[in-house]
């Protein structure tokens, strides 16, 4: 019976309050509501994006290497002539 009630008095039309939302509050909240949309769209793309632009970077490059992927010499080796070593 009780939660008859509850849902019961839920649908009950509210009545109205008298409160004043100003210019400052008014923007305040539209400003963080866009903000917070904007953010979730740039997660959103974040995660869609950056796996795309690897997907690209191997299909463009199937060799796996980087034109400007080069592995540091080790100490037994001699450094390229240009590295400024």
């Amino acid at each position: 019976m009780r939660p008859f009630m509850l849902i019961l008095l839920s649908l009950l039309p509210a009545t109205p309050t008298l409160a004043y939302v100003g210019p400052g509050l008014g923007l305040g909240v539209i400003g963080a509501l866009v903000g917070g949309l904007l953010a979730l769209l740039m997660a959103i793309v974040g995660l869609v994006w950056y796996p795309i632009k690897r997907m690209l970077r191997k299909a463009r490059n199937p060799a796996g290497k980087d034109q400007n992927d080069r592995a540091a010499p080790t100490r037994d080796q001699e450094p390229e002539p240009g590295d400024g070593a």
